[in-house]
């Protein structure tokens, strides 16, 4: 199950896995606290996609079909969130003030419409059982063979 809050709302216990999708993090966002498990920038649209929707130079719908564009080339990164869909709960967090018109609602519409159980897409499994451990998402990325923007995500500056 995927839900979509604002960074700022409050946590509640039945949140999962907290995830941030945007380009830019916000500052009360600390990592590995109950408010952001991680934040994933590489899954955001790209700070010029973003800055022409914040801008109202393009319409939601353009932008939405521009960002599923994005992602298909980033269909292997989004394995690991359809998997955590699947098994446990998880939340996608937005930093803008429109809460129906945000990156994060487009992403889960993009996972929902692209659901490997339906076979609508060409998903395929991790090769791993995601409830082993509760930070799984979080350890997978560390692995050796992932680039290097991702590692960078848990670097202390």
């Amino acid at each position: 199950m995927i839900t979509v809050k604002s960074i700022l709302s409050k946590v509640a216990d039945d949140d999962g896995f907290r995830v941030l999708v945007e380009p830019v993090r916000p500052g009360n966002a600390c990592i590995g606290t109950k408010v952001l498990d991680i934040w994933l920038p590489y899954l955001a649209p790209t700070p010029e996609l973003f800055i022409r929707y914040s801008g109202d130079l393009i319409s939601w719908e353009d932008f939405v079909s521009r960002y599923h564009g994005e992602l298909e080339d980033k269909r292997e990164s989004l394995r690991d969130l359809q998997a955590h869909r699947r098994y446990s709960r998880l939340t996608l967090l937005h930093g803008s003030c429109n809460e129906d018109r945000n990156s994060a609602v487009a992403l889960k519409m993009f996972l929902e419409n692209n659901d490997p159980e339906t076979g609508s897409s060409e998903w395929s499994e991790p090769a791993f059982a995601p409830f082993m451990h509760p930070d799984w998402f979080a350890r997978i990325l560390l692995l050796p063979g992932f680039p290097k923007t991702l590692n960078s995500v848990f670097e202390k500056p």
